[in-house]
């Protein structure tokens, strides 16, 4: 009896823990300040490479979260799972570096008929991280010193289902919880009061803590037409409505001081308080793409992808009115391709990789100081088999992608955001679920 499928639901629940430890990056991006924070892609390592397209994308050993209604062409049980590295450097006044890994996502697809499917999983949805130090001067305060920070983003819970009920052509939903917390603080601090107020005046936080929770629904169709047995064309839309979700603040005031040891000490608390529940809209998407495949060397895939965010409530507010930013609707075009000389090859493993390049360009949903925020990326990376898959047998494959982009701009008093991504992906198929006919 075979223990393959123990084996890989051990490895999908270990990584589903690892995701909750590891749910969101601590990192300065200036731009995740805003809203829900910086938005995280929902798809993996092989659309990662390729741009980001996903509307599309579809595979019978590949799972892709994005457009449900790919479930339908899974005929194989496979687990999706992986992480990454962040390099940033921040231009403004002065330049600053950072670094970060994280782990991004973790999700499993089933096919329970040639024509059914379903998966279940945890991603990202946005991710919040960022501190702002400004330094001032008052005659009797002395040197004071200002700090804004975030941290904490939401994270997507789902489970999803596509079929098949017309030759082609697929449909498919996804349900998912969206939760997760951001904490934003203001800090003043005063290094050296003059006179009577060195002993009266104490440096202070003000901090607001959002807790959010509700369901989110993302559905898809696609369209698959073949030439011949060696080329074939998928069209592919994917969409989500403008849900709601609950959304509960506790704000709270502090005061505190540093010791000899510069650790800080607090003196009291000035007020706590907790707000009535309100709720919090997400922005609804929208994707459309093609993917054109040549047998199994040659797939070319370009998606668009609209995103409305002028109905966006954060908090009970409009983006405008909470941020001091004219926020505008999202839009991004993205392509990719990808090259496996030869599947099938014995001695050149080299011809077994999948090799991948994509490019992106998006205009965010931010304006701020009258700038557009824009963000371009150049993707890269490689589908490297591990294990190949054999009747009832583990396949494993790891997927390497790299992302080099620029986000942002310095002009307006803005920050120009240089990044390079590192995301290590695993692919994991074995059969499960098959009956045995014995003649």
């Amino acid at each position: 009896m075979h223990n393959f499928p123990a084996k890989i639901f051990l490895v999908f629940l270990f990584t589903v823990s690892a995701n909750f430890v590891f749910a969101q990056a601590v990192i300065n991006e200036p731009y995740s300040r805003y809203a829900f924070g910086t938005p995280q892609p929902s798809y993996f390592g092989q659309s990662i490479s390729m741009g980001g397209v996903s509307a599309a994308m579809r595979d019978d050993n590949t799972l892709n979260s994005t457009n449900p209604a790919s479930y339908s062409g899974l005929h194989i049980t496979t687990l999706e799972s992986g992480f990454k590295t962040q390099f940033y450097s921040l231009q403004q006044q002065v330049r600053e570096k950072s670094i970060q890994t994280s782990y991004s996502y973790v999700a499993m697809g089933f096919p329970l008929s040639r024509a059914w499917g379903l998966a279940i999983g945890i991603l990202p949805y946005s991710n919040v991280g960022y501190v702002q130090s400004l330094s001032g001067s008052d005659p009797l305060l002395g040197a004071t010193q200002s700090i804004y920070s975030g941290q904490g983003g939401l994270t997507t819970a789902f489970l999803g289902t596509g079929f098949s009920f017309v030759k082609g052509l697929s449909l498919g939903v996804n349900v998912g919880y969206v939760f997760g917390n951001i904490a934003t603080s203001q800090s003043l601090s005063f290094s050296n009061a003059v006179g009577n107020l060195s002993d009266t005046v104490y440096n202070s936080r003000y901090t607001t803590s959002l807790q959010f929770g509700g369901f989110n629904f993302d559905y898809g169709v696609q369209y698959k037409y073949e030439f011949n047995k060696n080329k074939s064309l998928v069209i592919g839309y994917s969409g989500s409505y403008s849900n709601s979700i609950i959304t509960r603040e506790n704000d709270l005031i502090q005061r505190y001081s540093s010791n000899t040891k510069n650790n800080e000490v607090i003196l009291d608390t000035v007020l706590t308080t907790p707000k009535p529940q309100s709720y919090s809209y997400l922005p609804s998407k929208n994707s459309i793409g093609l993917a054109y495949r040549v047998r199994n060397k040659w797939l070319v895939a370009t998606d668009f992808n609209y995103v409305n965010y002028k109905n966006v409530i954060f908090n009970g507010g409009t983006l405008n009115s909470q941020f001091n930013i004219k926020s505008q609707n999202s839009i991004k075009g993205a392509a990719g391709v990808q090259f496996t000389p030869d599947i099938t090859s014995v001695s050149n493993y080299l011809s077994l990789l999948d090799y991948r390049l994509g490019f992106s360009y998006e205009r965010t949903y931010l304006n701020v100081h009258d700038q557009d925020i824009n963000n371009i990326a150049l993707t890269f990376g490689f589908g490297v088999p591990l294990k190949a898959y054999t009747q009832n047998q583990l396949g494993a494959k790891m997927n390497l992608s790299f992302e080099v982009g620029r986000l942002g701009t310095i002009t307006g008093s803005n920050v120009l955001q240089k990044y390079f991504n590192v995301h290590i992906g695993f692919t994991l198929n074995q059969l499960w679920f098959y009956r045995y006919r014995y003649q």
